[in-house]
């Protein structure tokens, strides 16, 4: 999927924070419960971020001045899909 997949927002510094664009690839898996079709769905996303975010978020660690902490590189959902 394409849409935003990295933000950084940096508090009393508003024209270091961004938003970036790409893909993100994933997958996952859906597990019936029961018999009326109710499932688990548990996923996996990868986003590709640019090498623009990865070179403000290096700025950013090395500025004294900020504290940070990195993004996680994957996302992980989970969900329940309720039948009726």
């Amino acid at each position: 999927m394409y849409g935003y997949n990295g933000v950084i927002i940096v508090e009393g510094m508003k024209e270091q924070s961004k938003t970036y664009y790409g893909p993100s690839f994933g997958g996952g898996i859906e597990l019936k419960v029961g018999r009326k079709s109710n499932f688990f769905v548990f996923e996996l996303w990868v986003p590709l971020r640019s090498q623009e975010y990865r070179d403000d978020v290096d700025a950013l660690l090395n500025n004294a001045g900020v504290e940070m902490t990195e993004a996680a590189p994957v996302a992980i959902s989970v969900g329940y899909n309720f039948r009726f």
